[in-house]
C-alpha cells in the first residue's frame, strides 16, 4: 500500500473526488490506482493571520531577519499570501530582547494558510530569533457574517439589562459610602 501525502483546503471529503485527485495530479505518468490501493492523508489547511514585531534595525536588518521568518514558515508547510508592512511604530510598552530594551519596532502582518500543527512550531522559532520582538498568530475568518443581518434572522437580543441594578444603587449612595 503507497502513502501519499495531499495538501488541499479540505475539499476532499468525498473518495470520489480523492480519487480524481490521486490519479490526475499524483500519479500523472505512473498510471491509474484505485483509491483503495493508495492510503491518503488529507492535511486540512486553516487561514492564519500572525503580526510580527521585528526590532528597530537598518534595512538590510530587517530584511534578513524577515526572511528567516518567512523561510522557517515555508518549511513548516505554511502557504504564504502576502506580507504587508505596517511600518516602524513606538511600542505599547518597553520590551526587553536579550537585555536591551526596544521603544519601537517594525510592524509586519502575514496572510497565510498552515496545518494546524505546525503553528506552535513557527511561533516558537519566531520567539527564539534575536531580532524578533513579539510574535501573534491567530485564525482568520473571512466570511463571518453577523447573525442579525442574516435574512431569515429574527431580531437580535444580546441579554442587555435596560436599568441595570448597580445605576439604581449608584445613586443612592451618600456620606463615606460615595464611591
Amino acid at each position: 500500500m503507497r502513502s501519499v501525502k495531499i495538501s488541499q483546503q479540505g475539499f476532499l471529503n468525498k473518495s470520489a473526488e480523492a480519487h480524481k485527485v490521486v490519479n490526475t495530479y499524483i500519479f500523472g505518468s505512473w498510471g491509474n490506482f484505485n483509491v483503495s490501493d493508495v492510503k491518503v492523508k488529507v492535511l486540512t489547511m486553516i487561514r492564519y493571520e500572525m503580526s510580527l514585531i521585528i526590532k528597530a534595525l537598518g534595512t538590510p536588518g530587517i530584511k534578513a531577519a524577515l526572511k528567516r521568518q518567512l523561510k522557517g514558515m515555508l518549511e513548516n508547510g505554511a502557504h504564504l499570501f502576502n506580507v504587508e508592512n505596517l511600518g516602524l511604530r513606538r511600542l505599547p510598552n518597553v520590551f526587553h530582547v536579550q537585555g536591551e530594551r526596544q521603544y519601537e519596532g517594525h510592524y509586519f502582518l502575514i496572510n497565510f494558510n498552515a496545518p494546524y500543527d505546525s503553528i506552535t512550531l513557527m511561533k516558537k522559532i519566531a520567539n527564539k530569533d534575536s531580532d524578533v520582538i513579539k510574535c501573534f498568530a491567530s485564525l482568520k475568518n473571512d466570511n463571518w457574517v453577523p447573525p442579525c443581518s442574516l435574512p431569515d434572522a429574527a431580531k437580535c437580543e444580546f441579554g442587555e439589562i435596560r436599568n441595570p441594578n448597580y445605576e439604581k444603587t449608584a445613586r443612592r449612595r451618600h456620606g463615606y459610602r460615595m464611591y
